[in-house]
This record gives structure tokens, sequence and C-alpha cells, in this order.
């Protein structure tokens, strides 16, 4: 298994989870994946193209948090 196969099956776990834990766990996630990847905060064209399955994953997680009720 990959770790983008690791990095997909925790989002599908994570999913399982209630609000708030789920949109903390899918900001930890980011995390990770920014740090295993080195994905840089700023958009960019090059490593996007380099990386689109791994962008792809960081999209879907992306918008998969909830911010309703932030302040």
């Amino acid at each position: 298994m990959t770790e983008l196969q690791r990095f997909q099956n925790r989002y599908l776990d994570i999913l399982q989870a209630e609000e708030p834990t789920r949109t903390n766990r899918l900001n930890n996630l980011l995390d990770d994946m920014q740090a295993m990847y080195r994905i840089p905060l700023l958009r960019n064209t090059e490593f996007e193209q380099k990386n689109p399955r791994i962008m792809h994953l960081f999209r879907i997680v992306s918008k998969s948090r909830n911010f309703e009720g932030v302040k």
C-alpha cells in the first residue's frame, strides 16, 4: 500500500466521525499531507502538474471540511 493510499483510507475513516471532530481530523490530515509531499502553501502550477493524484486528494479533503458556526 502506498502512502497516498494510506492517506485515502485515513480520509474515508475520518468521514465517519461527527463534527467538530471530523473537521479537526481533516485539518490534521491536510497538515500531514503538506509535510509528507511538501505541498506549497501558495498555488504552484508546476507542482500540481507533477502531482495530480496528490493534489486531487488534497482538494477533496480540503473541501470536505465544515466551517459553519466557526467564529
